[in-house]
């Protein structure tokens, strides 16, 4: 990220640096997806994706903490879109799921830009894919995320 400072010059600062400044007021939280078994989609399955996306949210600063980590079918669709993007999770860290329920989200899976949308695939057969069409993040606390 590139930030013009008063003076003209350049400051570069990255995802950490970011985040720190808000650490100090309050907690910063996570949240990681993968999809290994796209059989449900009939689609090609991915074996590193679990390492992926568990390397991700384990090897972070202690000062980040892990909202949830979630695999497979439990990888949804709807959890990316407007009506359910943030919604009560007794198994979330923050009793809240959904892609705005953490201030930097990632997934790992199947993906691909067409038309100006990227389109992320999904472990459950009720809903194969998501298109970032289909996505209103950033109004609760959604501030980054990593396709």
């Amino acid at each position: 990220m590139l930030k013009k400072t008063t003076g003209g010059s350049l400051l570069i600062c990255g995802i950490i640096g970011a985040f720190a400044a808000q650490a100090s007021s309050r907690s910063i939280y996570i949240g990681s997806n993968y999809v290994s078994d796209h059989s449900p989609c009939d689609q090609t399955d991915i074996a590193n994706t679990q390492w992926d996306a568990g390397g991700f949210i384990s090897y972070k600063p202690d000062w980040i903490l892990k909202n949830y980590l979630w695999a497979n079918e439990n990888v949804w669709a709807s959890d990316w879109r407007p009506d359910r993007d943030y919604f009560t999770e007794s198994n979330a860290a923050t009793g809240y799921g959904g892609t705005d329920a953490n201030e930097l989200t990632y997934i790992s899976t199947h993906g691909i830009t067409y038309g100006g949308n990227f389109y992320a695939s999904m472990g459950s057969s009720s809903a194969c894919e998501v298109s970032s069409s289909e996505m209103d993040l950033g109004d609760v606390h959604s501030r980054y995320l990593f396709l």
